[in-house]
């Protein structure tokens, strides 16, 4: 038998400890003000509604403001008071290495910084109400979301940490808000598939069996009180472990199992739309257009196939009309099911003449996808 050398193991080290625990203030941020590419209303008895949202590309910052614990002159630890708990809490030294902001440290704000990090993200931002008024809010908004966060991992085959979330602030005590998002910077498309027919029921039913519940409820593992390590308690979530209990989401995990979905009126017009030019001769390119506006947040084309101009005799015909409130563009997709007739009818003179009697023409080349949409945004936004 060959001598095998094994690699020597070296034990963690106290900041990975501190690391990997989270003993650091860290808040999450998300700007959830851009459109909603798709949204799923689910219905459930006594006026309970759950509303899930996706939107592509939001922006998520991640800022770690300090350590729990404050480091004081004497080397020892002590608990950071919570009204310090959100001051910035480091600052390279003179030899160029970090230092954290000690307990006893009274220079201004200025001289210290926060760590922090943004990126566009794919995110699903759940909202759902009423919940239990049993003064266990809290309770069961973090349950709820380490339930839910573990049943999307695993129906949508997503490693540890690839799914995040965090719970968004409401001004309604009776609701609650959780988002949930692609750790990967960019998004890998995962999180977009919830959102396909009946695949929410998928997640539910993986959270019940993750907590030891069968489909109709009955409880697999009464031993489990609250939670336990082959449920949701793991060491990520050891600061939370006193507010988790299974037993507070059963009934909302059993009715998400079974309620139906609703799509939003913006929804069925993308269905509406893309259906009335599938299987037409040529009609690939604008199917395609279309879904490239809804993955990107643009609201549904107001109109489609039209001439212009509308009042006199018309030069051209027009593919789609993008109106966003703010601003109108006609655009003619490149290899549409018109193209071949308006490219014959109108030329780049006739064009112009267009542009020059105020109608905002924008020429949307599929073969360039992501060139043109980031085009067609800025030619919304001029």
């Amino acid at each position: 038998m060959p001598n095998v050398r094994v690699a020597k193991q070296t034990r963690i080290t106290r900041w990975e400890e501190l690391r990997e625990s989270r003993a650091f203030v860290i808040e999450d941020s998300a700007e959830v003000d851009q459109p909603v590419i798709r949204s799923l209303v689910l219905k459930g008895p006594d006026n309970t509604e759950a509303t899930l949202s996706f939107y592509k590309e939001c922006q998520i910052t991640t800022i770690n403001f300090r350590s729990e614990f404050a480091e004081k002159q004497d080397r020892s630890k002590q608990e950071v008071p919570a009204d310090l708990r959100h001051k910035p809490g480091y600052r390279l030294n003179d030899s160029g290495e970090w230092e954290l902001r000690k307990s006893d440290e009274h220079t201004s704000d200025d001289d210290w910084y926060a760590l922090y990090v943004t990126g566009s993200h794919d995110a699903l931002l759940l909202e759902i109400g009423p919940v239990p008024d049993d003064g266990k809010r809290k309770e069961y908004q973090v349950t709820l979301r380490h339930a839910l966060n573990l049943a999307l991992s695993l129906a949508l085959r997503q490693g540890p940490g690839e799914i995040r979330s965090f719970d968004i602030p409401c001004s309604e005590p009776s609701k609650v808000k959780i988002l949930f998002y692609e750790a990967t910077s960019g998004s890998a498309g995962a999180l977009t598939r919830v959102m396909e027919d009946g695949y929410f029921r998928l997640v539910a039913e993986q959270a019940l069996e993750a907590l030891h519940y069968g489909r109709n409820g009955e409880d697999l593992m009464p031993q489990c009180a609250k939670a336990c390590y082959q449920c949701l308690l793991d060491f990520q979530n050891q600061r939370e472990h006193k507010y988790i209990d299974r037993t507070l989401v059963r009934d909302t995990l059993l009715w998400m199992l079974t309620a139906e979905a609703q799509t939003t009126d913006d929804e069925n017009t993308w269905q509406q739309l893309i259906s009335e030019i599938c299987g037409r001769p040529g009609s690939e390119n604008e199917k395609t257009f279309l879904e490239l506006l809804r993955e990107n947040g643009f609201p549904p084309p107001a109109k489609h196939h039209y001439p212009i101009p509308e009042e006199t005799s018309p030069i051209a015909e027009i593919d789609y009309m993008i109106d966003t409130g703010k601003s109108r563009v006609h655009v003619l997709v490149d290899g549409s099911v018109h193209h071949d007739k308006w490219i014959h009818q109108i030329d780049e003179n006739k064009r112009q003449g267009l542009r020059d009697a105020g109608y905002r023409i924008f020429e949307f080349d599929v073969s360039k996808a992501a060139e043109s949409i980031k085009k067609l945004k800025e030619f919304l936004a001029g």
